[in-house]
């Protein structure tokens, strides 16, 4: 008990640790109609991406860390960004992966569910994001610098059509 005491950062991430895995991967209890979303995307990436969605965030993320291409090859992939149904990074989520890490990547559109649903998003893996209020990159737009995250994207807050990434802090 002395060293429960002694040392109470441990006892505050050992009771973290305990509650996310209760809890979910995600920090958040699995609500009613939510779904959480893989794309993989790709340097030639055209058309209307396509989701494959699961019932839990760690099934999403399992599947992100090995996806099939159209082509059918499974390869390992990247996780550059997640975007979020709601504000404070809750809700269903669409997690945007590529193959070697961020580069400069582009959906002219969201996956079908996912129009005009996003209302914050983090970012990985050294990439930025821009989300465009249109699609094919139209319309008010709301950057997310390279590593960061923005809790509540504004006045884009459900308006999102079409979404970039890149090495910079705006794309």
């Amino acid at each position: 008990m002395r060293d429960v005491l002694r040392y109470p950062s441990q006892l505050l991430i050992a009771l973290l640790l305990a509650t996310m895995s209760v809890v979910g991967v995600s920090g958040q209890a699995a609500a009613a109609g939510e779904k959480h979303c893989v794309v993989a995307l790709g340097p030639a990436s055209t058309g209307v991406p396509v989701a494959s969605c699961y019932s839990t965030f760690a099934q999403a993320m399992r599947a992100a860390q090995t996806t099939d291409r159209a082509d059918g090859d499974p390869l390992t992939s990247v996780v550059i960004g997640i975007d979020y149904s709601s504000t404070g990074f809750t809700g269903s989520t669409l997690t945007w992966t590529e193959p070697a890490g961020c580069g400069s990547y582009s959906a002219s559109s969201m996956p079908t569910g996912w129009n005009d649903v996003v209302e914050s998003v983090q970012n990985f893996n050294g990439c930025g994001t821009t989300l465009y209020q249109n699609a094919s990159f139209g319309g008010l737009t709301s950057s997310v610098p390279v590593n960061g995250s923005k809790s509540s994207l504004g006045s884009l807050n459900q308006q999102a059509s079409s979404q970039r990434w890149c090495t910079a802090n705006s794309c």
